[in-house]
């Protein structure tokens, strides 16, 4: 899943140094990525509260 949120981000900052898209456009999908990757660990924490001991 790392892998996931590494991939689409260092595309979207890509497109934006390359001009493909705004810089407001880029800083809002690394926004949505942090969100993400925030709620998945947070979904994964009470789905799994053993796991976290």
């Amino acid at each position: 899943m790392t892998g996931g949120y590494l991939t689409i981000g260092t595309a979207a900052i890509s497109a934006q140094e390359s001009g493909l898209i705004s810089s407001s456009t880029s800083i809002l999908v690394m926004a949505c990525l942090l969100a993400g990757a925030a709620a998945s660990s947070f979904l994964i924490a009470r789905w799994y509260p053993d796991e976290q001991a």
